[in-house]
C-alpha cells in the first residue's frame, strides 16, 4: 500500500515538473497484481501514459518548430548578414569612388593651382621685363631729351654768339664807311680834294665786305635748311680748276700756284661742293705772307693700312697755332688783323657744307709750314687717274 502511494506521488510529481522518463520508469515498475477495485488507478496510469505520449509528441513537434524557427533564423541572419555585407562592401565602393573622386579633384586643383602660379609668375615676369622696358625706354628718353636740351642750349648759345659777331662785324663796317664819309665830307667842304680818292676807297672797301658778309650770311642760311646730300656725281677735278680761275680774278694770278693731283668723283650737291673748293681757296689767298709766292695742293690720300682716305689741301702760308686749329671753323673767327681777309664765315660755311655730305673736315699743321686742311666726302672709286695740273 505504501509502495503505490509512493509510486502515485512520484507519478503525480513527474507529470507536475515533466519528467518523462520518471512516468515511464514508475509505470513499467507498477505492481501488475492489483486489486480490480483499483482499476481507477490504472486507468488513470494509462491517461496519463497516453497524456504523456502526446505530451512527447507535442514537444518533438515543437522541437522540430524551433528547430525549423532556429534554422529560418539562422538563414535570416544569414541573409541579414549577406545585405549587411553587401551593404558594407557598397559602402566601401562608394567611399572608395569618393575617395577616386577627390584625389583626382585634388590633383586637378593643384594642377590649377600650380598652373595658375606659373601664370601668375609668368605675368609677374612680363610685367617685370616689360616695366624694365618701359624703365629703359623712359631712360633713354630722359637721355635723349637730356642731349637736345644740351643740343638747344649749344645752338642757342652759338646762334647767339653768332648774332653777336654778325652784328659786330657789320655795325664795324658801318662804322669804318661813317667815319671815312665824314672825313670826305669834311675834306670836300674844306676844298681838300687830295685825299678825297683816299677816304673814298675804304668807304667802297667797307661796302663791299659788307656786302660779301651779307651775301655769305645769306648762304650760310641756306645751308642749314639743307639735311641731307644730293646723289649727284661731281667731278672734283673741274669743280677746282673752275673755282681757281674765279678766285684769282681781281688777283694777281703770277702770285699763287696750284698743283692739282688725282681727284674721285664725290656724290653730293654740284653748287656746294664747288663753294666749298672756292672757299678753301680764298682763305689760302687771303691769309698767306706778304711777298712769298703762294703754292697750294689739293690730293687726295689713300691709307692702305687704315682703310681711311680723305682730301687734302695745302698751302705754304703763315699757318695757325695748335690751339686755333679747331676755332678756325666757328664764324667770324679771324686771327689775321682787322681789315686783311674776307668775313670770317669761309671755314664755317665749308664745315657746314662738308657736314652735310655726311663727312668731316679738320686743320692740321703742314709739312710747308702753312696749314692743311683735310675733309672727306662720299666718292665713287677712281678708276683712270687724272694728270696732275699745276
Amino acid at each position: 500500500m505504501k509502495l503505490l502511494q509512493v509510486a502515485f506521488a512520484a507519478q503525480r510529481l513527474a507529470s507536475q515538473h515533466g519528467l518523462r522518463c520518471l512516468l515511464l520508469a514508475v509505470s513499467l515498475y507498477m505492481p501488475s497484481s492489483l486489486p480490480a477495485q483499483n482499476n481507477w488507478l490504472l486507468q488513470d496510469t494509462k491517461a496519463i501514459q497516453d497524456s504523456l505520449i502526446v505530451k512527447g509528441k507535442e514537444d518533438d513537434a515543437a522541437s522540430l518548430t524551433s528547430g525549423n524557427e532556429v534554422e529560418g533564423a539562422e538563414q535570416g541572419q544569414a541573409l541579414l548578414l549577406l545585405e549587411k555585407d553587401k551593404e558594407i562592401n557598397r559602402l566601401k565602393q562608394y567611399n572608395y569612388t569618393i575617395c577616386s573622386y577627390a584625389v583626382i579633384g585634388l590633383f586637378i586643383l593643384l594642377a590649377v593651382i600650380v598652373g595658375l602660379l606659373f601664370i601668375n609668375n609668368r605675368q609677374k615676369a612680363g610685367a617685370g621685363q616689360s616695366l624694365s622696358e618701359q624703365n629703359l625706354a623712359l631712360q633713354e628718353a630722359k637721355e635723349e631729351l637730356r642731349q637736345n636740351l644740351d643740343k638747344l642750349e649749344a645752338s642757342s648759345e652759338n646762334l647767339n654768339n653768332f648774332i653777336f659777331a654778325a652784328s659786330h662785324d657789320l655795325k664795324e663796317s658801318v662804322r669804318s664807311m661813317t667815319s671815312f664819309g665824314q672825313l670826305l665830307e669834311r675834306k670836300l667842304l674844306a676844298g681838300q680834294t687830295d685825299t678825297a680818292s683816299y677816304y673814298a676807297g675804304f668807304i667802297v672797301e667797307n661796302g663791299m665786305r659788307m656786302n660779301q658778309t651779307l651775301e655769305k650770311l645769306l648762304f650760310f642760311s641756306e645751308l642749314a635748311l639743307k639735311e641731307q646730300s644730293s646723289n649727284t656725281l661731281v667731278d672734283l677735278h673741274q669743280v677746282a680748276c673752275r673755282a681757281w680761275d674765279e678766285v684769282l680774278q681781281g688777283r694777281n694770278p703770277d702770285s699763287c700756284t696750284l698743283n692739282l693731283g688725282p681727284l674721285p668723283h664725290a656724290s653730293g650737291y654740284p653748287v656746294l661742293l664747288y663753294q666749298l673748293v672756292s672757299f678753301l681757296f680764298e682763305n689760302a689767298i687771303d691769309f698767306r705772307r706778304e711777298k712769298q709766292h703762294l703754292t697750294v695742293e689739293l690730293n687726295y690720300q689713300e691709307n692702305s693700312q687704315t682703310g681711311s682716305s680723305a682730301f687734302v689741301l695745302k698751302d705754304n702760308g703763315p699757318g695757325v697755332g695748335p690751339e686755333y686749329l679747331e676755332s678756325i671753323f666757328e664764324p667770324f673767327k679771324r686771327l689775321n688783323p682787322r681789315g686783311k681777309g674776307g668775313a670770317g664765315l669761309g671755314l664755317s660755311i665749308c664745315r657746314r657744307i662738308v657736314e652735310l655730305h655726311q663727312g668731316a673736315i679738320w686743320a692740321e699743321p703742314s709739312e710747308q709750314g702753312g696749314l692743311a686742311v683735310y675733309f672727306t666726302l662720299p666718292v665713287m672709286k677712281m678708276q683712270v687717274a687724272e694728270p696732275a695740273i699745276s
